[in-house]
């Protein structure tokens, strides 16, 4: 049975999501322009303390392991692309100095202090207030497929269950071959790979703090019976 995602409590600094940007073709997109840095690295410690098994560092992103995990999405590929986790959207803006599109973009972060901020700094992208873990009622939503899934969730503080579902879940909605882009801080695979899945280690971010590796899984080819 697909879980649904759950209506949060209203709050004055948060909006309506504003999933049907996604399908605007006349939305004219925008440079991210971010706010002070400052204020983005003291919400992202605040967050992180404050849940600090949902926060896979203290440190946001660093500027060349965003690059890092953006070079995994192909910005001439149709379709949304998902991003599960964005924080206070370094990766996010990556992704759009790459060439993504920010109509393109849809971000999905439960903290309320950085949906806020993520609308502030990127006017075209979809920001919802929600669970990861609770993606497919924001998915079904959508009328083209998934070019890529981003995700900078913590995924080694969840059981291997849980990541395994995530990521299964992820590849069922992607169009065929494309990417789930992973950043982990352990030396091994997130998640072992299961039948049907192909990973690959896409490098190593040696300036982050900590060090990150950033992890690509996908769909194995089908063959032709």
């Amino acid at each position: 049975m697909a879980t649904r995602l759950a209506s949060p409590r209203a709050d004055p600094r948060i909006a309506r999501s504003r999933l049907d940007m996604v399908t605007r073709a006349e939305a004219v997109d925008k440079r991210a322009e971010p706010p002070g840095p400052l204020r983005r690295s003291a919400l992202f410690l605040r967050g992180a303390l404050a849940n600090p098994r949902e926060v896979a560092s203290v440190f946001p992103s660093s500027r060349s392991l965003a690059r890092r995990i953006a070079a995994q999405v192909d910005p001439n590929s149709e379709g949304v692309v998902l991003e599960l986790g964005p924080g206070t959207g370094a990766v996010t803006a990556a992704l759009i100095e790459r060439g993504v599109a920010g109509q393109r973009l849809v971000l999905i972060e439960r903290e309320i202090q950085f949906v806020a901020l993520l609308r502030e700094r990127f006017p075209n992208a979809n920001v919802v207030l929600g669970s990861a873990f609770e993606a497919d009622a924001v998915v079904e939503k959508l009328d083209r497929p998934l070019a890529a899934v981003v995700s900078g969730l913590p995924l080694l503080n969840f059981d291997p269950s849980t990541r395994n579902g995530l990521i299964a879940q992820s590849l069922s909605w992607l169009i065929p071959g494309a990417p789930f882009v992973q950043v982990s801080f352990g030396w091994k695979p997130p998640a072992e790979k299961q039948h049907g899945w192909v990973t690959r280690r896409a490098g190593i971010s040696w300036g982050n703090m900590p060090p990150a590796t950033v992890w690509v899984y996908s769909a194995s080819p089908k063959r032709d019976e």
